[in-house]
């Protein structure tokens, strides 16, 4: 049987600021780019809060792989574990908090500009 892959395959990049938004404990993430699409792997530490905020530009969606996230997507407060789903529709504000480490697949279109200028940094 082969060797479980880790999640974040190297070099993983270390987000300090998304969305204009600066995260003191930040995360770490992979980056898939399409043309139109984009997913980001992430892994929240413990302790990780993105605060209240919108992207009046994209619309998301992820799932939640392992670990617990709390969200505030527009007027719901949520709580997520593995295999659950979010969406955020455009311009909605939202804040997640990971009291525990979490790993979390992201989905952006259009494509996000602030990301995928970091992967063109590297």
């Amino acid at each position: 049987m082969a060797e479980p892959r880790p999640f974040l395959t190297e070099p993983a990049i270390c987000l300090n600021n998304a969305g204009g938004v600066q995260i003191a404990t930040p995360p770490r993430l992979n980056l898939i780019v399409g043309t139109q699409l984009m997913a980001v792997k992430l892994v929240l530490p413990a302790g990780f809060d993105h605060p209240w905020h919108n992207h009046p530009e994209h619309e998301s969606m992820g799932v939640v792989v392992r670990g617990r996230v709390r969200m505030r997507i527009g007027d719901d407060d949520i709580e997520l574990g593995p295999g659950d789903v979010w969406h955020h529709p455009v311009g909605v504000f939202h804040s997640t908090h990971a009291p525990q480490e979490a790993w979390v697949v992201e989905m952006h279109s259009p494509l996000r500009p602030d990301l995928v200028g970091l992967r063109d940094k590297e």
